[in-house]
């Protein structure tokens, strides 16, 4: 509990300079000073900021683009590889029976 909140001072009553200090006490806990104030950026500063992020990401979404990309070609690429594949095994099998041979294990 705050120093104020304990005094139990109703608004009709005069505000004693012991109030006002324990007010400032806790106003200079709570807000900013000027030399607070310095050090926070200002809007170029800002803007400069925000463009940095914004380049930043652009370069990872054209990262994430090209690598979803591929990524999706080479699915693509498994697949047709597998279905290719699989042909090459029946044509195999055919012949095998065509000839007379008994299966290759696998």
């Amino acid at each position: 509990m705050s120093k104020l909140s304990k005094q139990k001072h109703h608004l009709t009553e005069p505000v004693t300079h012991k109030d006002f200090q324990d007010y400032l006490e806790i106003a200079s806990e709570v807000f900013a000073t000027k030399e607070d104030i310095k050090n926070l950026a200002n809007k170029s500063e800002l803007i400069e900021l925000k463009d940095e992020i914004i380049t930043s990401n652009d370069k990872l979404v054209k990262k994430l683009d090209t690598f979803l990309t591929e990524q999706t070609m080479h699915t693509h690429s498994h697949s047709r590889q597998e279905k290719e594949t699989e042909k090459i095994k029946d044509r195999v099998n055919r012949v095998e029976k065509h000839i007379g041979l008994r299966p290759a294990t696998s």
